[in-house]
């Protein structure tokens, strides 16, 4: 068969290789063809919208216009761990929050952090461990999460490659994030989680499987998200509305649904 190159990236540098790869067929997203490279690169173009779809189903529209069906993939507990690999020695089973994430604007205050685990820890008694980069603005926020709880906290930052990172998380009783890698490394293994969103979308971005929920600042709990749902400051997301949520995931002894994932 025909060589095929999908140009996910949508720049003009990726569009460049695209060309260098020779593939006869070459497909990238008509949103980002603009200019005569890009349209160059790209014979093929899909019409799909990232501000009308999840992020998944954007990126799995990318081979329609060759009529090609890209293998399933489903959008959560689709990685294992191996058998073989080491993990830290941690208490099971355990809660794990991983606070920290790439832009200030979507970490949660430390207030709200510090009251939630004094919740976690007075209702449920489980052990927590925090997770988290070594980013300067990261630090001082788990610092300051750290010095003002007086719940123990088993902190990992820094001490974990890339593949540890995953396990510990493989293998918490309910992960609690912001909007981060952490978030989809979770789903990827079908961790009970809770996601914390404020200024970006959740439609886009949210876990979407029977053991999550995401709470969302300035929104009602349980209200359906929407393509265009306008952002709101992650203080306005209260630290009882997401103790509500790791409630509702700890106690329960099946997988339940949860109603603001569903879309309209």
């Amino acid at each position: 068969g025909a060589d095929v190159v999908l140009d996910y990236t949508g720049t003009d540098r990726s569009a460049f290789l695209s060309l260098l790869s020779g593939a006869p067929l070459r497909v990238g997203y008509e949103k980002f063809a603009s200019g005569w490279l890009r349209r160059w690169a790209w014979p093929f173009r899909s019409g799909a919208s990232v501000q009308a779809w999840h992020t998944i189903d954007f990126h799995h529209a990318l081979a329609s216009p060759l009529g090609l069906t890209l293998p399933p993939v489903g959008d959560a507990g689709h990685l294992k761990l191996p058998a073989t690999m080491e993990l830290p020695a941690l208490p099971a089973p355990y809660i794990l929050i991983h606070p920290g994430t790439a832009r200030e604007d979507k970490f949660w205050p430390p207030e709200h952090w510090i009251a939630l685990l004094q919740h976690l820890h007075g209702q449920h008694g489980l052990p927590i461990v925090l997770t988290g980069g070594d980013w300067a603005y990261e630090r001082q926020h788990i610092r300051q999460i750290l010095a003002g709880s007086p719940v123990p906290v088993t902190d990992l930052r820094g001490q974990l490659n890339l593949a540890a990172w995953a396990g510990v998380i493989a293998g918490a009783r309910l992960a609690i994030t912001v909007d981060t890698a952490a978030m989809h490394v979770a789903a990827a293994f079908e961790v009970p989680q809770l996601g914390l969103f404020g200024p970006t979308n959740a439609y886009h971005w949210a876990p979407r499987h029977p053991q999550s929920i995401i709470r969302r600042a300035g929104v009602p709990d349980g209200l359906s998200l929407q393509p265009k749902q306008r952002g709101a400051a992650m203080p306005l997301l209260p630290w009882q509305s997401v103790a509500a949520a790791a409630d509702i995931l700890l106690t329960s002894p099946r997988r339940i649904d949860a109603p603001e994932q569903e879309v309209e």
